[in-house]
C-alpha cells in the first residue's frame, strides 16, 4: 500500500469525503480517489 498523493489529490479526496456520508458513499470516495486504499 502506498500513499503518493500531491497536495491537489489530498484536497480533492478531503473535500470528497467532507461531503460524503457514511457507508457506501465514503467507500465509493476511497474507491474513486485512492483505490490503493481499499480494503
Amino acid at each position: 500500500m502506498k500513499i503518493c498523493w500531491n497536495y491537489e489529490d489530498q484536497a480533492k479526496a478531503k473535500n470528497r469525503l467532507k461531503t460524503a456520508r457514511y457507508g457506501k458513499d465514503l467507500y465509493l470516495a476511497v474507491k474513486i480517489d485512492a483505490p490503493e486504499l481499499v480494503f
